[in-house]
């Protein structure tokens, strides 16, 4: 009788104690860990201007539809030459990287299974916002998977540059619209 008292509190304190999982429409405290720290490993080898960073496009974990515009535009590119598209750098929002101060947070979640990290630094003396859009795109309990889904550049001088995907859509319907089959 009394091994089943003891088995009995501790399944009480197993179900008590365990972790609450959240729901694809809930930020948990690791999904906010987890997704700043996906920007902040985008962000390894730029220490000022360095240039052994990583290949943006190759490296970043996309959701599903923007990975897909981005592997048209790649097949684009092996066939049509180099875009200008694929020659601006992103996380630095130029094409001569120079990044200092960089500074990592988490904004906010908009809509359920949808988050948005900023990162902020000084490049050529310049404040620039960069925000990332990610999106949940595997809701097994842990680890959920994101994947970034778009990017929005803010800056005084960067007003004339769409976001991400527009400009993905805007190179698939101009210079790559052989490749815009769906």
């Amino acid at each position: 009788m009394t091994s089943r008292f003891a088995i009995a509190a501790l399944m009480t304190a197993f179900f008590v104690t365990a972790p609450s999982f959240a729901t694809p429409s809930e930020v948990a405290p690791a999904d906010i860990e987890a997704t700043t720290g996906l920007i902040n490993y985008l962000y390894e080898g730029y220490a000022n201007g360095a240039a052994d960073r990583k290949s943006f496009f190759n490296t970043v974990p996309w959701d599903i539809q923007t990975g897909n515009l981005i592997l048209k535009i790649q097949a684009c590119e092996r066939a049509e030459g180099e875009l200008d598209y694929f020659d601006f750098d992103w996380p630095s929002a130029s094409q001569d990287p120079q990044i200092q101060n960089l500074k990592i947070t988490y904004v906010g979640s908009p809509k359920p299974g949808l988050v948005t990290v900023r990162a902020a630094f000084v490049s050529y003396k310049t404040p620039i916002t960069i925000d990332y859009d990610l999106m949940l795109y595997d809701s097994a309990p842990l680890p959920r998977r994101w994947g970034v889904s778009n990017i929005h550049l803010h800056s005084k001088d960067l007003d004339k540059i769409p976001d991400l995907l527009t400009a993905l859509k805007g190179d698939l319907a101009g210079e790559c619209k052989a490749y815009n089959k769906n």
